[in-house]
């Protein structure tokens, strides 16, 4: 597990590095990556962040690339890997809309999510538990989740060291999907992958309940804040160095 870990790292780093040099940034910055602090908690906790982090860089290089088959054999191994990443793949298939991409490009975009979803119908059928019962539980209102959690992090009741850390990590949340707003505002219209992958993650992220914002601010689980933390490094922002895909 470790090994495969150790694995995906190299690939990540590799594909940033790729992703930055097509945009014409340097392709060194994709060393920042290695700063993310999830990764390395994630050696020992799983495979699945740092193996979908990998294959999500992957399909972003590929769809750059216009290798749309690739593009989707990558997006349906990260679904299949973390469930998650699925919304990543409709900003994807959103991207392909917006470029006014062929309809066979289309259809080999979109099909990346039929694996996760059939998965899914059966784990429902089988465990009474899937995507739909688990958005339910996990989303509610823009903006509901998040001011709640704001409210109950800064009140003084009950004080402890363990509330003020757990405010702490809330704070990296913040920042890194205030960092996903900018990106969006500055990539809008220079690289449309990335500008609607940012928009994507980051309303999904608005929507979440308290109680998964809670979970997401324990220490052991800022790794799920990963993928933000990888768009923020490989995107571009300086739109003048920036080429369009």
């Amino acid at each position: 597990m470790v090994f495969l870990n150790y694995v995906a790292i190299v690939a990540i780093v590799l594909l940033g590095s790729a992703f930055l040099e097509h945009q014409g940034n340097n392709p060194n910055h994709s060393l920042w990556l290695l700063g993310i602090p999830g990764f390395w908690i994630s050696l020992s906790l799983g495979t699945a962040e740092l193996v979908s982090s990998a294959l999500l860089l992957g399909s972003l290089y590929c769809y750059q690339q216009r290798r749309f088959t690739l593009t989707s054999i990558l997006l349906m191994g990260g679904c299949l890997t973390r469930e998650t990443l699925l919304i990543m793949g409709v900003a994807i298939g959103v991207t392909g809309l917006w470029e006014r991409l062929k309809t066979k490009e289309l259809l080999t975009l979109w099909s990346a999510g039929l694996p996760i979803l059939l998965w899914s119908v059966y784990v429902e059928k089988a465990l009474g538990s899937g995507l739909h019962q688990a958005a339910s539980n996990n989303l509610g209102f823009p903006l509901g989740g998040l001011l709640v959690k704001i409210s109950t992090s800064i009140s003084l009741a009950n004080f402890s060291i363990e509330k003020l850390y757990d405010l702490y990590n809330f704070s990296l949340i913040l920042l890194a999907f205030s960092l996903l707003l900018f990106i969006h505002w500055k990539t809008l219209g220079n690289n449309k992958i990335i500008s609607l992958c940012s928009a994507v993650l980051t309303t999904t992220f608005a929507c979440l309940t308290p109680t998964v914002l809670g979970y997401y601010s324990n220490p052991k689980s800022v790794v799920r804040i990963s993928m933000a933390e990888t768009l923020g490094v490989v995107c571009p922002l300086r739109g003048h160095t920036t080429r369009p895909i």
